[in-house]
């Protein structure tokens, strides 16, 4: 949620909650307040950044695997509530009337675990209420746990509806 204070300042409030069955997490939550600033407002290019303090709760899931000598080992599911930080920068820039580039890239810093985002898109007006979209996204962990990857990407390609 987003208030503005002045034509380029704004207050900010921000919950999250994720579940991505691929992290080792049962779910991600997040909640803090902020500020944020326009640094372009042009007719082609936009950005602003935004940040601020907050409560970071990670559910970590159980793990079962075994050890160096082939036992079995278990990792008990554990809640991690830490003090966080959120960083988000969001930029946009029209090549013409038909076709945007964005670039929003995303920190969330927590003694636990921190977690780096960017999503690069490209989106092409194809009628006055459709678009194509293709995108790459990137998403790093900085301590994942046990037998978890800390990069995970993602390419999409879409149709988008538009109101």
């Amino acid at each position: 949620v987003d208030r503005q204070i002045n034509d380029r300042l704004f207050g900010l409030g921000r919950v999250s909650y994720e579940v991505d069955q691929f992290t080792g997490f049962d779910s991600r939550t997040f909640v803090g307040a902020g500020l944020g600033y326009e640094l372009l407002q042009g007719p082609q290019s936009t950005w602003s950044v935004r940040g601020g303090p907050g409560v970071k709760i990670d559910e970590v899931k159980r793990i079962i695997t075994t050890d160096a000598l082939g036992a079995a080992l278990i990792i008990p599911a554990e809640t991690e509530t830490s003090f966080a930080v959120v960083a988000k920068s969001d930029f946009a820039y029209a090549f013409n009337d038909n076709v945007t580039f964005t670039n929003v890239t995303d920190v969330l810093y927590a003694q636990e675990s921190t977690q780096l985002g960017n999503s690069t898109a490209i989106t092409a007006s194809l009628t006055n209420s459709l678009s194509a979209r293709v995108s790459f996204d990137v998403r790093f962990d900085t301590n994942p746990p046990l037998g978890f990857e800390d990069t995970d990407t993602d390419t999409k390609i879409a149709v988008v509806y538009g109101f």
